[in-house]
């Protein structure tokens, strides 16, 4: 009867402590895989400022002169790792509006990534300004749209709305002036011009007698019908192309953080899963010796 006791406790000791091991292990593998699913990418608030930082905005349209230096900052809560592309282009247009623009071209552009670590900076586009009608895109990604291969479309009214992921965007300035040509200017000449005498004529002439001349007479000109002009077709916005608003979003390069740069990489996984494993043979190791512990303690019948 005594025997039999002290065998039941001895496995129930072990049992015990098997348990508490592989819970502990479990523990350590679902504290990694936990922490690596809350660490996940997703979109944050972005504001903007063409003052230098002074006074930020979310608006998604600039009124005003082109804005060719703006300072962007993320908000609010930033996963470690995360990064936010962020550029700035600036187009050549044939209008002061998005729905008169036209044909734009491709001026130049500037692009940033945000960070937790970095989550402000300075884009400046002031060497490609539009210096007639243009339009200027602040957005949230890092595609360079002039219409090249393996780039993004050149924006086009109405039917080529980018680039996309808009944060803000502008429309103005004034129309060129045209260059007037310069009149090319003789020197002076320092000789003397002389006039030549006329050819005497073979006919004599009668002294009083005046010779008539005949003046050619021309017919009267046709009156041309006026033309009315032709005026201008104005598209219609609402039913071929909205003006774009931008957004005060930015979305992420990626859902998944960089492992790199936070650390969470695959090694951390693996350390939890062998320190779990450990403590499981721990466990294990611990029920044998305190078996073989009772059954050596074991009084004969």
């Amino acid at each position: 009867m005594q025997r039999s006791t002290i065998k039941r406790s001895v496995l129930r000791s072990a049992v015990s402590v098997v348990s508490v091991s592989g819970l502990a292990g479990l523990s350590l593998v679902g504290l990694g895989a936990g922490q690596a699913m809350a660490d996940s990418c997703g979109q944050v608030r972005i504001e903007h400022s063409t003052d230098g930082g002074a006074n930020w905005g979310t608006h998604g349209r600039y009124t005003g002169g082109a804005p060719t230096t703006i300072s962007v900052r993320l908000s609010g809560d930033i996963t470690e790792g995360c990064e936010y592309p962020v550029s700035l282009a600036s187009y050549s247009a044939e209008g002061p509006s998005w729905e008169s623009s036209g044909t734009q071209g491709f001026l130049g552009w500037d692009t940033t990534v945000l960070t937790s670590e970095t989550p402000e900076d300075t884009l400046d586009v002031s060497a490609y300004a539009p210096t007639c009608f243009g339009q200027i895109d602040l957005y949230g990604n890092g595609t360079k749209y002039d219409g090249t291969e393996g780039n993004g479309a050149l924006p086009h009214f109405p039917d080529s709305p980018t680039p996309t992921n808009l944060i803000a965007a502008w429309n103005g300035e004034a129309p060129c002036e045209p260059e007037t040509p310069e009149e090319p200017t003789e020197p002076p000449t320092d000789e003397p011009t002389t006039e030549e005498p006329a050819p005497p004529t073979d006919e004599p002439t009668t002294p009083g007698e005046e010779v008539p001349t005949e003046e050619p007479t021309e017919p009267p000109a046709e009156e041309e019908p006026e033309v009315p002009a032709t005026p201008v077709p104005v598209p219609d916005t609402e039913l071929e192309g909205e003006v774009p608003v931008g957004e005060p979003i930015v979305l992420p390069a990626s859902e998944t953080p960089d492992l790199a740069e936070t650390g969470g990489n695959g090694s951390q996984l693996t350390l939890f899963a062998s320190v779990g494993a450990g403590l499981l043979v721990l466990g294990g190791g611990a029920a044998f010796f305190a078996k073989r512990r009772g059954g050596n303690n074991t009084p004969a019948a």
